[in-house]
């Protein structure tokens, strides 16, 4: 199936489908829903429009057949983020010839120049979890113009390029704290303006986590370990083989082993996919663990020093205090304070 649409706006894109398949969408203000029919597929394809020229497209679905939705450009094209949690898909960017696919756990910034003619070509027969944000950037340039200096340079060109007389693109794995969001919006299950406010504020909070790890990857070029998917299927493996025995956890050279890869490229993937080292991630997973025992009062600090790895309950108390600014006796009487406030 292929479907042609001139405009950018997501909710087009919607309704187009809507129109070719005989199909009816849900429009709630701003959201617009196609739950697929069962000659197309299962699943559904949403679009939300928010304030400012940023607009939300995702494909929580399986094709049946292949579909490519092609945009041919009257007006200048968006900026796009783009995430792939499931499957894949592959976009072609116009008249350079440029073509790129997403696997899963795989994002790019991606836009082209004005009045060219893309591709995204879907695939068929699996599951697909796509987030598109879109953002058109002559709106959305005045929200941000005072801050485009603490931009990468090269991210803030792109948003200054507001009549797209460049194409950009950046493709790399996305972090464990971009995965998070994306997961918490696939699975929102909030209504009306509070699921407008909720799924905005996490394609911010994407925006601010792919704009920094921008910044890292060009940090880093030339020593950033590229990922392939079942590299990061290890790491994601090495992470919970990590924190099943948080009170023996295995040493970074047995983690490897255990998870089927190399050191070097267990360290450098993890801070990629998880946006923090090894040891940091168990001590703040420690932290956490330790924060909920203390909450359900059954186990005495020293207890919970032991159970979730610390022999010594003095360590156990300086990094409880670094992480949440108070000794972890006092931590009660903290959440109970900010819950009375």
């Amino acid at each position: 199936m292929e479907v042609v649409v001139e405009s950018f706006q997501s909710h087009k894109v919607v309704k187009k489908l809507a129109k070719m398949t005989s199909s009816n969408f849900i429009l709630d203000c701003d959201e617009a829903v196609l739950k697929l029919p069962k000659e197309l597929g299962e699943g559904e394809i949403r679009a939300v429009h928010f304030n400012d020229g940023l607009k939300l497209l995702t494909f929580d679905c399986t094709l049946y057949e292949v579909m490519t939705i092609q945009y041919e450009n009257s007006k200048c094209v968006p900026l796009r983020f783009i995430y792939c949690s499931m499957g894949e898909l592959t976009h072609s960017m116009g008249e350079e010839d440029v073509q790129y696919q997403l696997n899963t756990y795989m994002g790019a910034i991606a836009c082209t120049k004005c009045s060219t003619i893309e591709k995204f070509r879907y695939p068929s027969n699996i599951p697909l979890m796509i987030t598109i944000i879109q953002i058109d950037r002559e709106k959305y340039i005045k929200k941000i113009e005072c801050n485009l200096p603490d931009f990468p340079k090269p991210i803030a060109a792109i948003f200054e390029d507001v009549k797209a007389e460049n194409s950009f693109l950046h493709q790399s794995n996305y972090s464990y704290a971009i995965s998070e969001c994306l997961d918490a919006m696939n699975n929102a299950k909030h209504t009306g303006i509070v699921r407008r406010i909720f799924l905005e504020s996490k394609s911010l909070e994407i925006l601010s986590y792919q704009i920094n790890q921008f910044d890292d990857d060009m940090n880093f070029e030339g020593k950033r370990v590229l990922l392939k998917k079942y590299d990061v299927d290890k790491i994601v493996k090495a992470r919970n083989i990590l924190v099943e025995d948080i009170q023996n956890p295995p040493k970074i050279i047995e983690l490897a082993r255990l998870a089927g890869i190399n050191q070097q490229k267990l360290k450098q993937g993890f801070k990629l996919v998880f946006d923090t080292t090894i040891n940091r991630y168990l001590r703040d997973y420690r932290m956490n663990k330790a924060k909920m025992l203390i909450l359900e009062g059954s186990m005495n600090i020293g207890e919970i020093s032991q159970l979730v790895g610390y022999a010594n309950a003095s360590h156990f108390s300086k990094y409880f205090k670094k992480k949440y600014g108070v000794l972890p006796k006092q931590y009660t009487k903290k959440v109970m304070t900010e819950i009375a406030d």
